[in-house]
């Protein structure tokens, strides 16, 4: 029996083989390491709609909204971060 997160995968792409929150959270921030804001906001929405009110998914859609340039888009962001801090206070420890 294959072990979860096993290097059975073909190729060298580090791409999580399991679907599991942290693996999706992982995939989103080797995505905002690699300035691939576009990839990112796709996962972090989809992790959105299953997980509304998870910490660590909504501290990755602040972050993302903290990259646009309005300042609607920075108040939106500062908001989101105080809900993720709300929902995960552990987050800034």
């Amino acid at each position: 029996s294959p072990a979860a997160g096993s290097a059975d995968a073909a190729g060298s792409v580090p791409i999580p083989t399991d679907n599991s929150l942290a693996s999706q959270l992982q995939q989103i921030d080797k995505l905002l390491e690699l300035d691939e804001a576009d990839a990112a906001r796709k996962l972090v929405d989809d992790l959105l709609a299953s997980y509304p009110n998870d910490g660590k998914v909504l501290w990755r859609s602040a972050k993302l909204t903290a990259k646009r340039s309005s300042t609607q888009s920075k108040v939106k962001a500062l908001e989101t971060f105080a809900q993720a801090l709300d929902a995960e206070p552990s987050l800034v420890e």
